[in-house]
């Protein structure tokens, strides 16, 4: 059976503006099947949204706009909508706008699909999905040439026309001079990163943020155990000739962005963050939370801060390390602030400063464990 949710977003006075390194409080959560999305209206009204187990549909009328983020970065494609009123961006989180002009006569009837896929690089149009491409040009040894696709929507006419496409080469080295571990933050990290980001497989997380957390190394072990190296998690000398073999070879690796839409983080961290095994759950968290907020996520949410001196919720009492509550208050909230400008995500005066959004649920995810 269809469950029916109704948005009515109302008109406001101010606009919200959205950095592109800040985190905003989203308006509806929706499930489809083993995944969250976060959904929002920012002018006019949404007529309904109906939620089906792989895809949901958004009746959007004239001069309605509706945004879908997926805080895992699953690729989602549209159908039902004019192309041109559909984008698709691929960054932290797979975020989705559809936006129905006034001049529109009918309303538009936009079916939504999700799939396991993850999104690797920026696109658009209704039915576009984030998804690398490869090119057949050579690269040079010591570094990896890749490429990425922008298509450009074509126009409808009687006979068939060819689609072009713009076509940007960059070139990620792939040789390092130094050894890298866990804790380890710097620029060759997110080269790394880049790099193993190309297969799925190896980093599904597919996070660049300049900081060798566990989900790296989780990456780097998979990396060792497919070319028979001693599964340690650390860059040495073998695996820093192997990454060079494997990324260097020419059109042995699919593309990356050129213009990666993930920000590069270059936090001060300590060595290895310690997340203590009775944190039930991990680091992963399928929803957005702020001041007012209560439930279980709180208190997880309140047990990995507290696992860092830098960001605990209290020093004793209410809060403190074994003391966690399910309620997400001021001292929470000074806790998340803590934790977003220690790893560069939002300052005070920024929006999303203290709210646990996208961009703070990956870096939470990245520096304590991608474990659910």
């Amino acid at each position: 059976m269809y469950k029916y949710i109704y948005l009515v977003i109302a008109i406001i006075a101010v606009p919200i503006v959205v950095g592109a390194t800040n985190d905003v409080s989203l308006a509806e959560n929706v499930v489809i099947g083993d995944y969250n999305l976060t959904v929002s209206g920012s002018t006019a009204s949404i007529d309904s949204i109906v939620v089906d187990t792989s895809s949901f549909s958004v009746i959007v009328s004239a001069g309605s706009s509706i945004h879908v983020d997926s805080a895992m970065r699953k690729v989602m494609t549209v159908s039902g909508v004019t192309s041109s009123y559909v984008t698709q961006q691929c960054g932290l989180t797979n975020s989705l706008v559809i936006t129905v002009p006034d001049s529109e006569t009918e309303t538009q009837t936009a079916v939504i699909t999700v799939s396991s896929d993850y999104c690797t690089s920026q696109s658009s149009g209704s039915g576009s999905s984030n998804t690398s491409s490869s090119s057949s040009g050579a690269s040079s040894s010591g570094g990896s040439t890749v490429t990425t696709s922008t298509p450009i929507p074509a126009t409808l006419v009687a006979t068939p026309m060819v689609t072009p496409t713009v076509i940007t080469q960059i070139r990620i080295q792939s040789t390092f001079s130094t050894d890298l571990s866990r804790g380890t933050t710097n620029s060759d990290v997110t080269r790394l990163q880049q790099l193993l980001a190309q297969d799925q497989v190896l980093y599904p997380e597919g996070l660049v943020t300049g900081y060798f957390g566990p989900a790296t190394e989780r990456a780097v072990k998979r990396f060792q155990a497919k070319y028979g190296i001693d599964q340690v998690g650390r860059v040495g000398p073998a695996t820093r000739a192997k990454l060079g073999v494997v990324f260097g070879t020419s059109g042995a690796t699919p593309a990356i962005p050129a213009t990666p839409a993930i920000p590069t983080v270059t936090p001060a961290v300590p060595a290895t963050p310690a997340v203590p095994a009775t944190v039930s759950g991990g680091a992963f968290f399928a929803q957005n939370m702020s001041k007012g907020a209560s439930g279980d996520d709180v208190k997880r949410l309140q047990q990995l801060l507290n696992t860092d001196a830098d960001t605990k919720v209290a020093v004793d009492g209410v809060g403190s390390l074994g003391n966690e509550t399910t309620s997400f208050g001021s001292l929470t909230e000074k806790a998340v602030q803590k934790f977003q400008v220690k790893y560069k995500i939002a300052k005070e005066g920024d929006s999303g400063y203290g709210t646990v959004g996208p961009m703070t649920r990956a870096m939470l995810q990245e520096v304590f464990g991608a474990t659910r």
